[in-house]
């Protein structure tokens, strides 16, 4: 597709090598310095729009290879090979080259009709799919332009607000355990005691969930093994009348661990109970029969998950990989966050360019699509699942 187009390195931008970057810089990159492909950063000019990225040395070879107008190295091809198409869609949709057209040098969501026809956000008519379009049709409204904080509205999008009556009646970790009967006299809690056994959350974490691990499933895991995620997803209401069921079927499937809000506010998100496991196959045969057991439970529904159940009560997403150019001060990406990030990155990017008609919402599913997201029903591609094994 791009073997005979003409590119350029985008002028709003400056290679600039790991060695040659302050010292501020170099802190928050210094771990990236045990990968021998990592190169440096490109630092956008002031008032660009652009973001600062971490590159490997490929890709500040390219840059260089078009600071003057040409076509994409025969060698740059034969080493991307089948990846060739998606590697330069990136590159163009994050701005860092150019791709030449009847209007001169474009990037970013000014690209985005050269590739396919422009599509409305549409989705397949699940409920999760309708939740995830409007979030993102809320965000592109928003006059927000730090990532991390609209990042925060994608992901909190369909949580039910939290009244002064409940955050009056639910003030502390103990009243919500107690209306869940998950204290150590409830009901339900001779089921975690049995089955179970505690986990200590991160510090900051600590306050806002109660984390138990598989007294069985956990001992035959390798450290190497990556996790899939079930959602549990209904009002606080049914969530009280579920709950001990839910813990007794995972009990005695392959679950490898569970997580459930113990604040109020945690509660009335969207993902307050997430069941963690280690192969899909026993997402998949877990999620049977809580739904065989709930089918008469309505879903509060979480966005950005694929959904398994029609209500959107279940729907499951899977733990990525921590991106190697990551920095150090960044956090660590559950999956939804992964998406969220990305989604908001693009939005906000897609905003600066002023030259296009194109909405910054359906920027960002083109972006994310070229991560391996079927972004009509969020399904991680063949290509995403096997890239973890």
């Amino acid at each position: 597709m791009f073997k005979t187009k003409i590119f350029r390195a985008n002028p709003k931008y400056k290679l600039v090598p790991y060695e040659n970057l302050t010292p501020t810089h170099q802190n928050n990159l210094s771990q990236l310095r045990a990968d021998p492909d990592f190169f440096g950063v490109l630092l956008p000019n002031e008032n660009s729009g652009l973001t600062i990225k971490a590159i490997c040395h490929q890709t500040a070879q390219l840059y260089k290879n078009l600071q003057y107008p040409g076509k994409i190295p025969k060698e740059i091809i034969s080493s991307l090979g089948e990846e060739t198409n998606t590697t330069i869609k990136k590159l163009l949709l994050d701005g860092i080259l150019e791709l030449q057209t009847e209007k001169g040098f474009v990037s970013g969501a000014e690209v985005c009709s050269i590739f396919e026809p422009e599509k409305d956000l549409t989705n397949n008519g699940n409920k999760l799919s309708q939740l995830s379009i409007k979030a993102i049709e809320y965000a592109e409204k928003l006059n927000i332009t730090d990532v991390t904080k609209l990042s925060a509205r994608l992901y909190f999008y369909n949580r039910f607000p939290l009244s002064t009556k409940r955050n009056q009646a639910f003030s502390n970790q103990k009243d919500t355990l107690k209306y869940l009967n998950l204290h150590p006299q409830g009901k339900y809690y001779h089921l975690l005691e049995k089955y179970w056994e505690p986990v200590k959350p991160p510090n900051k974490y600590g306050d806002y969930w109660s984390i138990w691990q598989s007294t069985y499933n956990h001992k035959s895991i390798q450290k190497k093994q990556w996790r899939y995620k079930l959602y549990i997803s209904t009002n606080i209401e049914s969530q009280k009348e579920i709950l001990g069921e839910v813990i007794g079927i995972l009990s005695e499937t392959e679950t490898h661990s569970l997580k459930f809000a113990k604040q109020m506010s945690g509660l009335l998100r969207a993902d307050n109970f997430i069941a963690y496991f280690n192969t899909l196959e026993s997402l998949q045969n877990t999620a049977k029969k809580l739904a065989s057991a709930f089918a008469n439970i309505p879903g509060q529904g979480v966005p950005f998950t694929a959904e398994i159940t029609s209500g959107g009560l279940l729907s499951w997403g899977m733990d990525p990989p921590r991106d190697k150019y990551q920095a150090n001060w960044q956090e660590k990406e559950s999956w939804r966050l992964w998406i969220t990030n990305r989604l908001a990155s693009a939005i906000i990017a897609a905003k600066s360019h002023k030259n296009t008609d194109l909405k910054p919402g359906k920027f960002a599913l083109k972006r994310l699509s070229l991560e391996g997201i079927d972004t009509t029903n969020w399904i991680p591609s063949i290509s995403l699942l096997n890239s973890y094994e």
